[in-house]
């Protein structure tokens, strides 16, 4: 299988994102692990895309030191 998203992170304040910049590897290891870690009939619901937005807001507020990660967006989720 295979999978390919796109994801917008909103924030507050703007400049947690110096912070996500500095931290990118880390970041895509952790959303990496999130996705890899699901059954693909857990990738393809809306309400289990929704599950992960949460899971993937959580894992990456832990590695911020200040501010926080207000929502997850997909822009682009491909399954084949």
């Amino acid at each position: 299988r295979f999978i390919r998203t796109l994801i917008s992170i909103g924030v507050s304040p703007a400049s947690v994102y110096t912070q996500l910049e500095a931290q990118q590897p880390k970041l895509r290891d952790a959303v990496i692990k999130i996705l890899t870690a699901k059954p693909v009939d857990k990738l393809d619901s809306p309400e289990d895309r929704e599950f992960i937005k949460d899971e993937i807001r959580f894992a990456v507020n832990k590695m911020l030191h200040r501010g926080e990660v207000l929502q997850v967006y997909f822009s682009e989720f491909i399954i084949q």
